[in-house]
């Protein structure tokens, strides 16, 4: 009998730690889940605001070589005017 008392105690002891261990393995989990979203988004909002970056400077080299060209076609119509 005494063995059979300290073998269910044991069994009880075991599902118990079980339980705590599975408790704290799903709060990690979870802590870890939020983590990968919030660095997820620090991650694309970073990516985001440069590409955005980017394409200010594209946009702007493109206007300013549109400006150029512009120029360069004025230049050549007053040259060929006074000619």
């Amino acid at each position: 009998m005494q063995i059979y008392k300290h073998s269910q105690q044991l069994r009880i002891s075991h599902k118990q730690r079980l339980e705590t261990i599975k408790k704290q393995t799903e709060d990690f989990m979870g802590s870890m889940n939020k983590l990968e979203e919030e660095l997820g988004k620090e991650y694309t909002d970073s990516i985001e605001s440069g590409l955005k970056e980017e394409m200010e400077t594209l946009q702007k080299k493109i206007l300013d070589d549109m400006q150029q060209a512009e120029m360069q076609s004025v230049r050549k119509k007053i040259n060929s005017l006074f000619s």
